[in-house]
């Protein structure tokens, strides 16, 4: 973990977690993007690396701590919003497998997965334009 993500404990990223999931059940898509898109930010612009890999394994710890689990998507709202908050330029990606039906979001730092396999992504049809 960098210095600079250890604002946000791993109990934070599990709050994240459930305020995600609450949001996309109780008001949608739609809005919890909007709402992601705001929260989205940047705040905090230091000068030291950060690890968006750290940010990614921490939100995956929580998420496997929860007594639900965690979806894909929760799991990178979560991740996108906190690596945009610490000035990281990271990408909500979405994409599917019509047949034999798969839906799928990711990650993407400069056009790089940070929370999946490659291999998996390269399966999915990948929706032209980033959902945040």
């Amino acid at each position: 973990m960098t210095p600079l993500v250890r604002g946000v404990s791993i109990l934070g990223y599990g709050m994240a977690l459930l305020c995600c999931r609450a949001a996309l059940l109780s008001v949608g898509m739609q809005r919890t993007a909007a709402v992601a898109r705001r929260l989205a930010k940047p705040k905090d612009k230091r000068g030291y690396p950060v690890d968006p890999y750290g940010v990614v394994r921490d939100v995956a710890v929580a998420a496997a701590l929860l007594p639900m689990r965690a979806r894909c998507l929760e799991q990178s709202l979560v991740a996108h919003i906190a690596l945009r908050r610490i000035g990281v330029d990271a990408t909500l990606r979405l994409g599917v497998q019509p047949y034999g039906f798969i839906a799928h979001a990711w990650v993407e730092v400069a056009g790089r997965p940070v929370n999946e396999r490659g291999e998996l992504i390269r399966k999915l049809a990948v929706f032209p334009r980033p959902l945040l």
